[in-house]
């Protein structure tokens, strides 16, 4: 499950596929290949009948069949991974009411590119980064004049691949993790997925 937040609070819960700010995109090339294949099954319906090929021999059929009761077997189910085991849970924050010039500092200190943006009440209104601070020459403007907003949050059971979408969707470099009481409890970034990748087979990651 996604959320997104802005200034005004929450303003959407869901998946990713209805999310405001990260369309999906629909994958057409299923739909090319189906008409492909139709056209394939239309062109052999018309083309006469040829010999008989031959029976392959003894052995082969054997391994042919074994193979094909191989491929039959069901595949194990895999639990996807969730954003908990891979998020950082020490957050760097901004307030949204500190200076451009102090956020820089702040994330300069602690060595990270962005952060989430916390307003009085410590929820999520916005993410600050290396690249708004860089855009804006006024040092002295407020962060909530500047900040990415709304803004989407994952939940630490969203699944690893969807945040992946998300990113790619949308272009941030990460995601801020909301718990269930709209708390921030952590930020997964796209860092922590390569680390992942980096140490385990995709498919245990991502399927």
């Amino acid at each position: 499950m996604f959320h997104v937040y802005g200034v005004g609070g929450r303003l959407y819960s869901g998946g990713a596929e209805n999310m405001p700010v990260t369309p999906v995109r629909r994958i057409e090339r299923l739909d090319t290949v189906h008409a492909f294949m139709a056209d394939e099954r239309a062109e052999a319906l018309d083309t006469p009948p040829t010999d008989t090929p031959a029976r392959p021999p003894h052995g082969v059929a054997q391994d042919a069949v074994a193979a094909y009761a191989q491929a039959a077997q069901p595949v194990p189910a895999r639990t996807p991974r969730t954003v908990d085991t891979v998020m950082s849970r020490n957050v760097v924050t901004v307030q949204a009411d500190a200076t451009l010039a102090e956020a820089a500092g702040w994330l300069v200190r602690h060595g990270v590119g962005q952060a989430p943006v916390l307003d009085r009440q410590q929820q999520l209104v916005g993410l600050i980064g290396r690249a708004e601070l860089l855009a804006v020459p006024d040092a002295a403007a407020a962060v909530e004049a500047h900040m990415l907003s709304p803004v989407p949050a994952a939940t630490p059971t969203t699944e690893v691949r969807r945040v992946a979408r998300v990113l790619l969707d949308s272009g941030l470099p990460g995601l801020p993790v909301i718990d269930a009481d709209g708390g921030l409890a952590g930020f997964v970034a796209r860092g922590d997925l390569l680390r992942v990748l980096a140490e385990e087979a995709a498919l245990d990651t991502w399927t």
